[in-house]
């Protein structure tokens, strides 16, 4: 920490002394020549610096509350002293913040009115989990094994977020409507939708040690994230009943996706389409990883299920479907300055359709993405989940739209000409 410079003040009865633990500068007696501004310097010295004996441990923090913070019915994080934002203390403070926020909102998601299940993965028996092994969570809907219709899978993106969030910062500094995917199961819902939210950076997870004490490991099945949506996709999203499937993902949760299309083909069958936003996949460096191999049988040393092993020429020909699916099911809603769902063309390097989600900070695409979609919901997110694999129907869609408003000045038109001939028939005979 800066210190400010107390060289220019001259006191022969001050001793100063330097706490080399704490960093602390305490001082005895008091300068009746010194100057009020030059004690209150010495004094904002004295007090600056926390002793270590001060600093709290905030790791032991398991609400928010005791932080001195609740979320308001806005879903603002204020404080319960004055109804002030966040104020950053330390690293350790806001991290440590951050992680009782995460499991509020997934304890939020539990509740009224998404009623969502929260299960530990992997599941090691019928009985539940073993407490001996790392887990992680994922959640589903309460209508995720019974829904015949539609699937909507949910991927965060990188980072500290946990199912559940898209940005840890705004559901800190801004609001939980836009840091998390709430207004995404709200849509859901309303359109009746089933939906699982996957947690790909929880790679790690607490069990019981030998010892009886409790220690961190690798999660088995999702020792890396890409291993993560490989075991849901294998354990869960494979027994969905859904005839229609779509993914929405952020950030890396993009390139996640192109990790299931590659290495599960098969979600090519059900699913109708993918909404990104800011994703920053590479279809290219995917490409390469498949089929710059040496040998004909080289599979992938972290997969699990031998049945979706391939070989150089079926990753060739697997990537070849996925090319093919995401240049005319995906969209990517980018970081741009242009207004919400402007087309900004086709993307060669991500093989896909970009459109402006309306926001330039690469955080907020999710929320000001899906702000708008609360208002246009099906022409924006919802549409591709029933329209065909072929832009033709879209196409037709758009070109239908485009025309009604003609088409009905058309029709008032002869309907106004056909009064006035009707009127003027009509002063003849009489």
């Amino acid at each position: 920490m800066k210190r400010t410079d107390t060289s220019s003040i001259s006191s022969p009865t001050i001793k100063k002394k330097k706490d080399m633990e704490g960093g602390q500068i305490t001082t005895k007696g008091k300068d009746n020549n010194m100057s009020d501004q030059q004690q209150q310097v010495v004094q904002n010295i004295t007090t600056s610096s926390p002793t270590h004996e001060e600093e709290e441990d905030y790791s032991s923090y398991k609400t928010i509350e005791e932080f001195g913070y609740r979320y308001n019915d806005k879903g603002q994080l204020r404080s319960i002293k004055d109804d002030s934002t966040f104020k950053f203390v330390t690293q350790e403070h806001y991290d440590a913040l951050g992680d009782v926020v995460a499991t509020t909102i997934q304890k939020m998601m539990t509740q009224e009115p998404y009623h969502l299940i929260e299960l530990q993965i992997p599941e090691d028996n019928i009985e539940g989990v073993d407490p001996t092994k790392p887990h992680t969570n994922i959640f589903l809907s309460d209508d995720f094994y019974a829904n015949e219709e539609r699937l909507l899978i949910i991927i965060c993106g990188s980072g500290r977020v946990v199912a559940g969030q898209w940005a840890r910062s705004i559901c800190i500094n801004d609001t939980l409507g836009k840091g998390t995917i709430f207004e995404y199961l709200e849509q859901a819902k309303k359109n009746n939708f089933s939906f699982i939210i996957l947690n790909p950076n929880q790679t790690r997870g607490e069990y019981i040690g030998k010892n009886g004490k409790p220690k961190m490991g690798s999660v088995p099945g999702s020792e890396t994230p890409y291993n993560h949506v490989q075991y849901v996709y294998d354990h869960y999203i494979v027994k969905s009943k859904a005839k229609a499937i779509t993914i929405i993902a952020h950030s890396f949760g993009g390139q996640l996706t192109m990790h299931i299309l590659e290495s599960r083909p098969k979600i090519m069958d059900k699913l109708k389409a993918i909404g990104l936003t800011d994703s920053v996949h590479s279809h290219s460096v995917l490409r390469r990883s498949n089929v710059e191999s040496d040998s004909e049988d080289d599979d992938d040393d972290n997969e699990q299920n031998t049945q979706y092993k391939y070989t150089k020429a079926q990753k060739v020909e697997n990537n070849k479907k996925v090319l093919k699916f995401i240049s005319n099911n995906c969209i990517n809603w980018v970081a741009s300055k242009q207004p919400v769902g402007q087309d900004l063309g086709f993307s060669t390097y991500q093989s896909c359709q970009h459109r402006s989600s309306g926001h330039t900070k690469h955080e907020y695409t999710s929320s000001s993405y899906v702000l708008h979609l609360t208002e246009t919901p099906i022409i924006y997110l919802f549409i591709y989940s029933f329209k065909s694999r072929s832009k033709n129907m879209l196409l037709a869609l758009r070109i239908v739209c485009s025309i009604l408003p003609a088409l009905f000045t058309l029709l008032l038109s002869a309907f106004m000409i056909n009064s006035f001939v009707l009127v003027e028939n009509l002063i003849h005979i009489f």
